[in-house]
C-alpha cells in the first residue's frame, strides 16, 4: 500500500509519518485502496478513455498503436478432478480475465459476476462500447505459475473480498513438491517455463486467435551480492537456462500461430 516515499503533500503539510495526523489519513487511504473491484473498474475506464483519445486525435498522423500491459500467472489444476480444473479456469478469470473479458466483450467474466454479485461494478451501455476493443495489442507480464485448488463455497465463512471470492486456493506446491525451482531466492517466483507457452496459448484460445501480444516483462530474480566480480556474475547458468527455456516456450507459441510480436527481458 505504501512503497518508498510517503506523499509529498503530506510531508509538506505536517511532516508525514512524524505527525500523528497521518494515522487517519492512512486509514482513509487504506479504505479506498482496498476496494479492488472499484479500482480495477476505473483503471479499465481510464485506459479506454485514453485509447479513444489517441485513436481519434493522433493515431492517423503518428501511426502508432496503443495497448495495455497486464500481469498474470498461469494456473494449473491441482489435480485432474473437474473441481480443480474449474478452479484453474476461475483463477484465470479473476486475474487475467478480470481485465481481458471487459476489453474483449465489455463485461466481466460470468464466474466473477456470479461469485462477486453486487460488489462487482457494472458497465453501462456506453462504457461497454468504450472499453470493448480499446486496444491494438495486449502486453503480458509473466514470471511464474501456481496450482489452483478448489475451495468449497461456504457462505459467510470469511469476509467477502477479492482474496477469497474466487473460491480458489492458489499454491506454489502440490503434495510438497514445488511447481518449479526457486528463482534466485525469491519467495514468490518459481521457474515454470511451460507456463509462458500455456498462458499465450490460453489467450489465443479464450480471447481471440488474432490477438496481438507483446510479452512486456519476463525475467529471473537473484540475491544481491555486491562482493561478486563481473566475471563471476557472468557465470550465471541458472539465468541462462531460465531464458533459454522461456524463449523456447515463446517459439513454440509462435509456431502454434499465437501472434506474439516480441519479448522484453528484465
Amino acid at each position: 500500500m505504501l512503497h518508498f516515499d510517503s506523499p509529498e503533500a503530506l510531508e509538506s503539510k505536517y511532516g508525514g509519518f512524524l505527525n500523528h495526523s497521518v494515522v487517519n489519513d492512512f486509514k482513509d487511504y487504506a479504505d479506498i485502496s482496498t476496494e479492488s473491484y472499484t479500482v480495477a473498474h476505473n483503471v479499465l475506464l481510464a485506459h479506454a478513455t485514453a485509447a479513444k483519445l489517441y485513436k481519434k486525435e493522433y493515431q492517423a498522423t503518428r501511426g502508432g498503436q496503443i495497448g495495455i500491459a497486464l500481469n498474470s500467472h498461469y494456473y494449473e489444476p491441482y489435480s485432474n478432478s473437474s473441481l480443480d480444473k474449474e478452479a484453474a479456469k476461475r483463477a484465470m478469470d479473476f486475474e487475467l480475465g478480470w481485465f481481458m473479458e471487459p476489453l474483449m466483450h465489455g463485461e466481466y467474466a460470468e464466474s466473477m459476476r456470479r461469485l462477486v454479485k453486487d460488489r462487482l461494478p457494472v458497465f453501462t451501455v456506453q462504457q461497454n462500447e468504450l472499453v470493448k476493443g480499446s486496444f491494438d495489442f495486449i502486453g503480458i507480464n509473466y514470471y511464474t505459475s501456481r496450482y489452483a485448488k478448489n475451495i468449497p463455497s461456504t457462505p459467510n465463512a470469511a469476509p467477502a473480498s477479492y482474496l477469497v471470492d474466487s473460491n480458489v486456493n492458489a499454491t506454489a506446491d502440490k503434495d510438497g513438491v514445488l511447481i518449479g525451482p526457486n528463482a534466485g531466492g525469491s519467495i514468490l517466483l518459481y521457474v515454470y517455463p511451460r507456463g509462458l507457452y500455456k498462458l499465450l496459448k490460453f489467450m489465443k484460445e479464450n480471447y481471440s486467435k488474432n490477438l496481438t501480444i507483446y510479452v512486456t516483462e519476463n525475467g529471473y530474480t537473484e540475491k544481491s551480492n555486491d562482493s561478486m566480480s563481473i566475471s563471476e556474475a557472468l557465470k550465471d547458468q541458472s539465468r541462462i537456462d531460465f531464458l533459454q527455456k522461456h524463449l523456447h516456450g515463446l517459439q513454440t507459441a509462435i509456431r502454434n500461430d499465437v501472434n506474439v510480436k516480441t519479448i522484453f527481458l528484465l
